[in-house]
């Protein structure tokens, strides 16, 4: 191939080659790769350029994703291929970040648990969807181990309890579909059987 034009648009530069489609690469990659008119290039090398431009343009994007919020390195990888990348390049570009400190699942994860936390989630819960954001199971059993027993953990759960039994008494009034149904809200939030009873017995302490 050979580059028998360059234009430069708004923002991407045009590569007109004297014969198939053009090229609108990034023009950071022109530079790169010094790209010229009246250079001829292997198809090996066009294909490296289209490479790093694709990569380029998927790095930009994910860290238009950073700029909104936190995101584990699974999270980039899957929104990167729903926006068309190509899984190989958007597992580069999540290597780069990780490599780069852009990516942190370790700090991800700990921020994730007290945003989950501080919300009135268990941490069965916050495990589940620790787990299906791609933390490593070492990783979420550590900060198990570290917040599982937070004491904010059981006030929440007993917050929450005492507001749904209200709203529970004003349709039934049998005892133990009552304990049921407290139960199964709590586990829904994901709380653990050991505080869950702790939870239920105080309330029902309170209100019977």
């Amino acid at each position: 191939m050979k580059i028998v034009k360059i234009v430069q648009l708004k923002y991407k530069i045009k590569v007109v080659p004297d014969s198939g489609e053009p090229l609108f690469l990034n023009p950071d990659i022109v530079y790169k790769f010094g790209l010229r008119k009246n250079d001829v290039l292997s198809s090996d090398k066009v294909n490296e350029i289209l490479e790093e431009d694709s990569f380029l343009e998927c790095k930009n994007s994910a860290f238009r994703l950073l700029a909104r919020r936190q995101h584990s390195r699974k999270e980039v990888e899957q929104k990167l291929v729903l926006k068309g990348y190509s899984h190989q390049i958007a597992e580069r570009v999540a290597a780069h970040l990780l490599s780069n400190n852009f990516l942190d699942d370790k700090l991800f994860a700990e921020n994730f648990i007290k945003h989950k936390i501080a919300r009135k989630y268990g941490f069965n819960k916050i495990k589940a969807q620790l787990f299906e954001k791609g933390i490593e199971k070492t990783v979420i059993t550590h900060f198990e181990l570290l917040y599982s027993q937070d004491k904010k953990i059981e006030s929440s759960a007993f917050a929450l309890a005492e507001k749904k039994i209200e709203s529970i008494k004003r349709k039934d009034s049998d005892k133990l579909k009552i304990r049921s149904k407290l139960y199964n809200y709590l586990m829904m939030r994901g709380f653990s059987t050991d505080v869950i009873k702790k939870v239920i017995d105080q309330i029902f302490e309170n209100n019977f």
